[in-house]
């Protein structure tokens, strides 16, 4: 898969999200007071802590090349699941773009 294909699924699963939420922009238009901020924050950053505490890295011998993905669970679900993998990029879109191309690599 080029970088231009995984650009344009990228775009395409944000189209279907703003689609889905009705926003236009593909951020939420709330006002939010500051407490409403830090918990939101706080909320972003346990997501990012769940994300990336399920990242899986190695090498693959029969494939002979390295992975990187998110699993679902690593208790659970510790295989890598396609669709999963599709709303992982698209949060993660927002925050670490490379990673968010490399769930739709792998």
């Amino acid at each position: 898969m080029c970088e231009t294909q995984i650009v344009l699924g990228l775009k395409a699963m944000r189209s279907f999200y703003q689609s889905w939420t009705g926003s236009s922009s593909g951020k939420t238009q709330i006002r939010l007071n500051l407490a409403e901020m830090e918990l939101a924050q706080d909320i972003v950053d346990e997501a990012k802590k769940v994300l990336y505490g399920n990242l899986k890295a190695g090498y693959s011998a029969w494939a002979k090349m390295d992975y990187r993905y998110i699993c679902p669970s690593r208790h659970h679900y510790s295989h890598q699941w396609f669709w999963d993998s599709c709303f992982h990029a698209i949060v993660l879109s927002n925050f670490d773009l490379e990673l968010a191309k490399n769930e739709l690599r792998n």
